[in-house]
C-alpha cells in the first residue's frame, strides 16, 4: 500500500515538474520522505489539487525566477498538515506590491496641448468628439476649473515679470469679453426698438385712417342735430311711428334705434382709438429713446473696445519679442497662450501646410464669400447669405463672422498645426427645434437663437474644456477677431458651455 502511494506520489511530482526542468529532481525525492506519515482519507483530495494549482505558478515563474522552486514543494506539504500552507502565501503577497509603482501622490497631470497626440487610452479631442447636448455635471465643472488654475500657476510661478505680464493681458481679455458682449447686446436692444418704433409708426397711420371715419360720423351727426334738429330720415321715422299702426310701429323704430346706436358706437370708437393713438405714440418715443441711447452706446464702447484690443495687441507683441526666453523657460503651454511657436508647433504647422498645398494666410481678416446683408429672420437664412468656414466641412456663418472666424482659425493653425474644431455653427429654425426637444430649458426658444443668426459657434478639439490650453487660448485670442464667451456660458454661468462663442458683429 505505501509503495502503491509513493509511486503515485512519484507521478504527480514528475508531471508537475515536467514545466519546470532546474526543479525537476528535487520534488521526486521529498515526496519519499513525507511517505513515514500518510494519513489514509487525505491523500487522494490533496493529490487533485495540485494539477490545479501548479499551472497558475507554471504561468507565473517567467517575471520571478526564484519563486518555482518553492512553488513546486506545494503539493507535498500539503500532505501532512494544514499547517505548511501558511508559510506558502506570504510569497505571492510579498510579491504583489513590487510589481506596482510606489503609491506615491502623483501631481495632476498638465492638459496636452493640442499638437500633442493623446496618451494611450485616452480620448481623442478631435471633431464632433463630444455632444453639446450634454450639459457638465457640477463634478466635471469643478474639475476643468481645477485644471485651468492649475495651468495658471505652473506658467506663473517660473517668473514673476512674467506672471505679471500675463497678468494683465488676462484681464485685458477679460475686459475685451465683457465689451463684446456689452456691444452685442447694445446692437440687440437696438434693433429691437427701431423695429418696435417703426411697427409703432404703422400702427399709428392705420388707426389714424380709422379716427378720422370714425370722427366724421360724429361731427357729421353733431351739425345736423346742432343746426336742424336731427336729420330728415329720423323726423321721418317719428312721423311714419305716430301714423302707423301698432302691429307696425317696430320697423320706424327699429331703423331710428339703429342710427342712434351707430353714432354711440362711432363716438366710442373715436374715444377707444383715441386712447389707443396716445399709447402708440408714447411707446414709440420711448422705442426712440431707448434706440437712440442703444446708438450711443454702441459708440462708446465700440471706441473702447478699439482702443482695449489696441492695447493687447501692442503688450502681447512686447512681450513675445522682450520675453521670449521667459516664456520659453515657462512651458510649452506659456509659449502656446504667448503666441510663440515652439519646435514642435513649427512641425506641426509645416505640416500642415504641406497637406494643404500651400503656406496658411494668417494677417488679417479675410475678405467674406459674400455681400448679402439683408435681414432675414432667426433660422431662415438662404445659402446666399452664408459663408463657409475655413477647415470646417459643412459648417456655415454669417459672411463678416465667417470672415472673422476663418482668420481666428488660421492664426490658431499656424500656432498649433491643426484649426479650429467646429461642431456646430449656423442652425436653422428646425435643427433649433430638434435641439429645444433634446435640451429643454437649457436651449433657446427656437427663432430666438445666436445660431439662427449664423453668429455663434460650437467648438470642439479641447476648446469645450474650461481646464484645456485650447480653451485658455481662444479666451486670450478670441476677443482680438470679434469673438467672446457669454457670461451665461462661463463656469459661474447659467449654463456652463465652454463649447458655446459668440460673434459681435
Amino acid at each position: 500500500m505505501a509503495a502503491s502511494a509513493a509511486a503515485v506520489a512519484l507521478t504527480v511530482g514528475s508531471a508537475a515538474a515536467e514545466p519546470v526542468d532546474p526543479s525537476a529532481t528535487t520534488p521526486v525525492a521529498e515526496p519519499a520522505e513525507t511517505t513515514t506519515t500518510p494519513p489514509p482519507t487525505t491523500p487522494p483530495p490533496a493529490t487533485t489539487p495540485p494539477p490545479a494549482t501548479t499551472p497558475p505558478p507554471a504561468t507565473t515563474p517567467p517575471p520571478v525566477t526564484t519563486t518555482p522552486p518553492p512553488a513546486t514543494p506545494r503539493p507535498s506539504t500539503t500532505q501532512p498538515s494544514t499547517t505548511t500552507s501558511p508559510p506558502t502565501t506570504p510569497p505571492p503577497a510579498t510579491d504583489a506590491p513590487p510589481t506596482r509603482p510606489d503609491p506615491y501622490p502623483d501631481p495632476t497631470p498638465t492638459p496636452r496641448l493640442p499638437w500633442n497626440p493623446p496618451a494611450p487610452g485616452d480620448s481623442d479631442d478631435g471633431p464632433r468628439s463630444f455632444d453639446p447636448d450634454n450639459l457638465l455635471t457640477t463634478t466635471d465643472l469643478a474639475q476643468q476649473v481645477a485644471a485651468a488654475d492649475q495651468i495658471w500657476a505652473q506658467i506663473t510661478a517660473s517668473n514673476t515679470g512674467l506672471s505679471l505680464a500675463l497678468k494683465e493681458l488676462q484681464g485685458l481679455a477679460a475686459q475685451s469679453n465683457a465689451l463684446l458682449e456689452s456691444l452685442t447686446e447694445a446692437r440687440a436692444a437696438e434693433k429691437t426698438a427701431t423695429a418696435s418704433a417703426a411697427q409703432a409708426k404703422i400702427e399709428l397711420g392705420v388707426l389714424q385712417g380709422r379716427l378720422d371715419r370714425a370722427r366724421a360720423i360724429v361731427r357729421e351727426w353733431a351739425f345736423q342735430a346742432y343746426a336742424e334738429g336731427g336729420t330728415g330720415a329720423e323726423m321721418l321715422s317719428m312721423l311714419d311711428a305716430m301714423g302707423a299702426d301698432e302691429a307696425e310701429v317696430g320697423d320706424p323704430l327699429g331703423d331710428l334705434s339703429y342710427l342712434t346706436d351707430q353714432r354711440v358706437r362711432a363716438v366710442d370708437e373715436v374715444r377707444t382709438l383715441t386712447a389707443r393713438q396716445r399709447e402708440l405714440t408714447t411707446s414709440r418715443a420711448a422705442a426712440q429713446k431707448v434706440a437712440v441711447e442703444a446708438a450711443a452706446k454702441i459708440v462708446r464702447e465700440k471706441a473702447s473696445l478699439d482702443a482695449l484690443v489696441r492695447t493687447q495687441q501692442t503688450k502681447l507683441a512686447l512681450l513675445q519679442k522682450s520675453q521670449a526666453a521667459d516664456v520659453a523657460k515657462a512651458g510649452p503651454i506659456a509659449a502656446y497662450l504667448v503666441g510663440i511657436q515652439t519646435p514642435e508647433a513649427k512641425a506641426a504647422y509645416a505640416k500642415l501646410a504641406k497637406v494643404l498645398g500651400s503656406a496658411v494666410p494668417t494677417a488679417g481678416v479675410v475678405k467674406p464669400c459674400s455681400t448679402a446683408s439683408g435681414a432675414y429672420p432667426n433660422g431662415m437664412f438662404p445659402t446666399s447669405a452664408l459663408c463657409p468656414l475655413w477647415q470646417a466641412p459643412g459648417e456655415m456663418l454669417s459672411p463678416r463672422a465667417a470672415a472673422a472666424y476663418n482668420a481666428m482659425s488660421m492664426a490658431y493653425a499656424k500656432q498649433t498645426g491643426s484649426p479650429i474644431c467646429v461642431t456646430d455653427s449656423y442652425r436653422s429654425l428646425s435643427q433649433q427645434y430638434v435641439t429645444k426637444a433634446k435640451r429643454g430649458r437649457f436651449a433657446a426658444r427656437p427663432g430666438t437663437s445666436r445660431h439662427g443668426l449664423g453668429m455663434a459657434l460650437d467648438l470642439c478639439g479641447g476648446i469645450n474644456n474650461f481646464g484645456s490650453p485650447a480653451h485658455l487660448w481662444m479666451k486670450q485670442n478670441a476677443p482680438l477677431y470679434g469673438w467672446f464667451h457669454p457670461s451665461w456660458a462661463g463656469p459661474s454661468g447659467a449654463t456652463p458651455e465652454p463649447w458655446h462663442w459668440e460673434y459681435a458683429g
